[in-house]
């Protein structure tokens, strides 16, 4: 006989995992020499397999410090390029795994609660999920772990959540990777690093003005879209 949780209890399990999950962080420490001792002198193909799984295992249960410690490490070990596309392999996994943990366990008490149906969840339907998606992923203040539990409660559905993710990961995740390779460990002991590596590198600068740049373009062409997309809805009510 399958055993069926209540909606209140499921939640009540996501929560605690989620403050398991930070709480953990303050538990667990990672060196980085040690873990670049691990995967020094395996090959290429070996040490990313490797890296990625330990990626998704550590990066999923501890939250606080492990990105930027495997983003760092990743970088130095593997260089830009590399390291980019095993994170973005990685943080696929990660987005994959949370949104499930996020929409199995949280969603049904988030709508019985607000008494939400389908219909009141945006982006339920047509290309708005993605796009929100992607424009959300691209944009390096919005956290990955905030968009998997956040989507997971959302009534978007995993296909476009994938995709959203697997499309709008890769040039953010490229952008840090190729910053960090510049500034390796001293992006953590010394802000004023990052201004220095800029000083001194006027295309990292360049490619980065541009990046945000374009993020922010993106984003404020969505905004304009769903104001209008909105005020469409509206008008079409009260003619109904």
């Amino acid at each position: 006989m399958v055993m069926k949780f209540n909606p209140t209890f499921r939640f009540t399990l996501f929560i605690s995992l989620l403050l398991l999950f930070g709480l953990s962080a303050y538990i667990f420490r990672i060196d980085i020499n040690y873990f670049k001792s691990l995967l020094v002198g395996l090959p290429l193909s070996v040490a990313g397999f490797l890296y990625i799984v330990i990626y998704v295992g550590v990066t999923t249960l501890v939250w606080f410090g492990t990105i930027d410690f495997f983003r760092i490490t990743g970088a130095i070990m593997f260089g830009p390029y590399w390291s980019t596309l095993f994170v973005w392999i990685a943080e696929t996994a990660n987005a994959s795994i949370l949104f499930h943990l996020s929409r199995d366990l949280g969603r049904e008490f988030v709508r019985q609660k607000f008494n939400l149906k389908d219909k009141d969840l945006q982006y339920a339907k047509e290309g708005g999920g993605f796009w929100r998606v992607f424009i959300l992923r691209i944009n390096p203040l919005v956290p990955f772990r905030l968009m998997d539990i956040g989507f997971g409660l959302s009534k978007v559905s995993f296909r476009k959540y994938f995709w959203g993710v697997v499309l709008g990961s890769p040039l953010r995740i490229f952008w840090l990777q190729f910053v960090i390779f510049g500034i390796e460990k001293t992006i953590l002991s010394n802000p004023q690093a990052l201004m220095d590596y800029f000083s001194h590198n006027p295309k990292a600068f360049l490619f980065s003005v541009s990046y945000l740049g374009g993020v922010a373009v993106l984003t404020v062409a969505a905004v304009i879209v769903a104001i209008i997309k909105k005020s469409q809805g509206h008008q079409v009510t009260r003619h109904l």
